[in-house]
């Protein structure tokens, strides 16, 4: 027979492992976390293209040469600073899409029927060894394998929750003005691109008059038309320096610190959570011999006064 305290102790247990069998069944947590995922993914996929759009543009006027008499030189060199910032930038976010779509997979994997079946399977295993005596002995193993488990379900779930509010309350703002300052960057410098590839084709279509005449007046203003393409070029990139490093932050951060830190915040709660379990069965396990050997020692009693 139970006492009181071990009785309570097995029921706050029981309830607690089917409370969270039952939140991964209904999976509550689940679609929030994906939506914010796919939502990320979404983002950073835009901005990637932004910035390769950028790249692209930026190499492209690294290329032009000017010639005066028999020397020539490359004014397009002097966007080499911001041509490395921009593929450092590419790279960030690569690595972040990366991030995001292990993430995603990860979600995908732990909300599957398979997984839930697994862990309810558990769950049944630990309910079994809390209140069948003879597989008593087992409940701690059995109590601390589910706690792991459950742990590991809602890990990745709980770190996209976290991470979208984080995002709703002190960095949406800052990142949809970031990504639109980037997009708009970017669509400037594929307008500038798009407009120059016209003329190089409406050059390509001229007579021979036509192309001698281009020819002259472009060799007469040489010096300031591609100096004019990359000073604008330079003020696009500038304009939208300051959304570039906003982005970056905010990549670093929502990626790799702040996962981070929301799995440390985990693993120190789920260890307080698991510890208690693991205090609370090893308390029945040792309740009961005591209580076997108190209903023997009553039996013999029993027996010896009648």
């Amino acid at each position: 027979m139970k006492t009181t305290k071990s009785l309570s102790r097995l029921i706050t247990i029981s309830l607690l492992i089917l409370a969270t069998t039952l939140t991964a069944q209904m999976r509550f947590i689940d679609q929030p976390a994906e939506d914010y995922t796919d939502e990320a993914l979404v983002n950073a996929g835009a901005t990637y293209a932004a910035a390769r759009v950028l790249n692209a543009g930026i190499s492209s006027l690294q290329s032009i040469e000017l010639s005066v008499g028999v020397a020539s030189f490359s004014p397009g060199q002097m966007l080499d600073p911001l041509n490395d910032l921009i593929e450092r930038f590419s790279w960030i976010t690569m690595m972040a899409l990366a991030s995001l779509g292990v993430q995603k997979l990860g979600l995908v994997i732990i909300g599957s029927g398979m997984f839930n079946g697994i862990l309810a399977a558990l769950a049944v295993l630990a309910l079994l060894t809390l209140w069948v005596k003879r597989f008593s002995v087992y409940s701690a193993r059995a109590v601390a394998l589910f706690a792991l488990v459950a742990l590991f379900r809602f890990s990745l779930a709980f770190m996209a929750v976290a991470n979208a509010a984080v995002e709703s309350y002190f960095l949406q703002e800052i990142k949809q003005e970031a990504s639109q300052g980037i997009e708009r960057a970017a669509s400037t410098q594929k307008a500038n691109s798009e407009l120059q590839s016209d003329s190089n084709a409406s050059q390509q279509s001229q007579s021979l008059m036509e192309s001698v005449q281009s020819a002259w007046e472009s060799a007469t203003s040489s010096v300031d038309g591609p100096t004019d393409k990359i000073d604008r070029a330079i003020e696009n990139i500038n304009q939208a320096m300051a959304n570039i490093l906003d982005m970056i932050a905010l990549f670093i951060l929502q990626t790799i610190l702040l996962p981070l830190l929301f799995l440390y915040l985990l693993k120190r709660a789920g260890g307080a959570g698991l510890g208690y379990l693991m205090r609370a069965s090893k308390a029945s396990e040792a309740e009961t011999p005591k209580t076997k050997a108190l209903e023997t020692k009553a039996s013999e009693t029993a027996i010896n006064q009648g």
